[in-house]
């Protein structure tokens, strides 16, 4: 053989030799490419796929037959790294079928984990906003999402995506999830209890005497009070009062009566007191003279330490001593008497107008209001009926101001006296002339009479029966718990029942106590007259709040 044939044999062996090396490194050429981009796609990729692809990238062969390179086209770097960064933005994992290739803009809408992903139009600038859908609510509104022009310097080698979840930016009839309401912090969950607080906070009572009644005002004060009797807060009124309960059967009916009474330990609320000093002129002058005296005995010895007071004089028009509630102090003390003894008589009687009047006082909810009226109870001016004045007062006052009415002559109207103050909270006394007890002594009882409202320890009292007892008792207004006294609830219900249920209310300064307490009625012990003095009481409910 030739020098020449020897070099062609060799070339050809070099060819099939070079051919049989390309042949065989192939596969792992295009495995070692694959691994690579597959790194990439890890690292761009911010969202874990949840459910991986069976088998190996190692297993991949990109040379497959014509209609395998239709389904997945071959892989370009730059178009994966796209497709995965949008993908990281939208927090949608890749699928293993998924074109490597940028999407077309298309409408986009989707739910992830309950939430609404809303695009906006550029996501490279705005990041997207998640708003929470209402439990069981769907969200049916569909946000255009168009894809940006792909930038390479506009994908940073490390994504961070911030959500914004501003609710305010949502949809108006998208409702929020209540659900939430569990994992809010403490402070948040007592909203409501806050919100009581902060409505008693925004009463501020005034010390100022209005110069006429005002009926808003009047409600202002009203609702104040009920707010802070049905405080969140309250305590058990049965560690604070004691009570006793007696009965009697008649006509098919078992009446009741339950005597409240307080605890000796229970301290005393601090009091305003207002005196109202009948100087009309069948009053007489003895009479007012010994009432004069009697009323500066009284702000002596009848208020306590953080008492406040004012004095009123009436006749047919009335006049306050002071401007303004007056702290009980020596000071104050002279100048009232000073202005009692320049008190003369003069004028008609208008009761009404002046009982009236004390409305014009503001009352601090966490402090009883006392109004003590001294008169001879001849209306004659004004709206002098009886029926009228009770029910127009009781029903304007109901139960704001506690109203305590002395009688200075045996020939006062009793009935306007006793039925106002027992319909509005109070009690009445009468002074009867005798051999040793003339009308110069008409206001020396003034100070006996006073002890009993001396001392509060629960005010604005409130009894409602459970509806399933059917029980009617009165009064519907109960007065204050004073230290030394009783409040008696009188009741009846139809047949003989096992027990009696009833919730019981009241305030001791700002704390507010409540209890529902039910009482058997076989241990009770047996009560005379009780339905003599229901029919009392009922009397007195139809005259004052007809």
């Amino acid at each position: 053989m030739s020098r020449r044939d020897i070099l062609i044999v060799a070339l050809i062996v070099s060819i099939i030799a070079h051919i049989a090396v390309m042949i065989w490194a192939r596969p792992k050429v295009m495995t070692s490419v694959a691994r690579g981009l597959a790194r990439v796609r890890r690292q761009v990729n911010t969202v874990q796929r949840e459910n991986p692809p069976e088998g190996d990238l190692t297993e991949m062969s990109l040379m497959e037959d014509e209609e395998a390179k239709k389904d997945a086209p071959e892989i370009n770097e730059e178009e994966l790294l796209k497709l995965s960064a949008l993908s990281a933005l939208n927090h949608i994992p890749l699928e293993d079928n998924a074109q490597l290739s940028a999407p077309e803009p298309s409408e986009i809408s989707r739910e992830v984990e309950n939430y609404k992903i809303i695009e906006a139009p550029n996501v490279f600038d705005t990041a997207p906003i998640i708003v929470s859908p209402g439990k069981n609510e769907e969200v049916a509104e569909k946000v255009v999402f168009e894809a940006p022009e792909f930038t390479p310097a506009a994908v940073p080698p490390k994504l961070e995506i911030e959500m914004d979840t501003d609710v305010a930016a949502a949809p108006e009839d998208i409702a929020p999830d209540f659900d939430a309401v569990e994992d809010m912090p403490h402070s948040e969950q007592d909203e409501p209890e806050k919100l009581v607080k902060d409505k008693m906070a925004e009463f501020t009572p005034s010390t100022a005497v209005l110069d006429s009644v005002n009926e808003t005002v009047v409600e202002a004060e009203k609702a104040a009070v009920k707010d802070l009797i049905d405080s969140y807060d309250a305590k058990e009124i049965t560690d604070v009062v004691k009570m006793s309960t007696s009965k009697q059967f008649k006509d098919g009916y078992t009446y009741f009566k339950v005597t409240v009474a307080p605890n000796e330990d229970l301290p005393i609320v601090s009091k305003d007191i207002v005196v109202l000093i009948d100087t009309s002129p069948s009053v007489g002058r003895d009479r007012l003279s010994s009432v004069k005296d009697a009323i500066k005995r009284l702000l002596v010895n009848g208020t306590n330490t953080g008492d406040r007071f004012n004095i009123v004089a009436f006749s047919d028009k009335f006049q306050y001593a002071f401007n303004s509630w007056q702290e009980c102090n020596t000071v104050s003390f002279d100048r009232a008497d000073r202005w009692i003894d320049s008190r003369v008589l003069h004028g008609w009687t208008d009761v009404f107008g002046v009982i009236k009047s004390v409305l014009t006082l503001p009352r601090d909810p966490k402090r009883p209001l006392i109004a003590l009226v001294v008169t001879d109870g001849d209306a004659n001016k004004g709206v002098h009926e009886t029926a009228q004045i009770l029910s127009k007062f009781s029903s304007l006052n109901d139960g704001l101001i506690s109203v305590y009415m002395y009688g200075v002559k045996a020939s006062a109207n009793k009935e306007l006296i006793d039925v106002l103050t027992r319909g509005n909270r109070g009690e009445s006394m009468i002074y009867r002339e005798g051999f040793f007890k003339d009308r110069a002594f008409a206001g020396s009882d003034i100070d006996k009479f006073a002890n009993r409202f001396k001392m509060p320890v629960i005010s604005d009292l409130r009894v409602v029966f459970a509806s399933d007892t059917q029980a009617e008792a009165y009064p519907a207004l109960l007065r204050n718990l004073y230290r030394g006294t009783t409040v008696d609830i009188i009741g009846r219900v139809k047949g003989e029942p096992q027990e009696i249920a009833f919730s019981l209310k009241g305030l001791s300064g700002e704390q507010a106590y409540e209890s529902f307490i039910k009482i058997p009625l076989s241990g009770a012990a047996p009560g005379k007259k009780i339905d003599a003095e229901f029919a009392a009481e009922l009397e007195i409910e139809r005259k004052t709040h007809k």
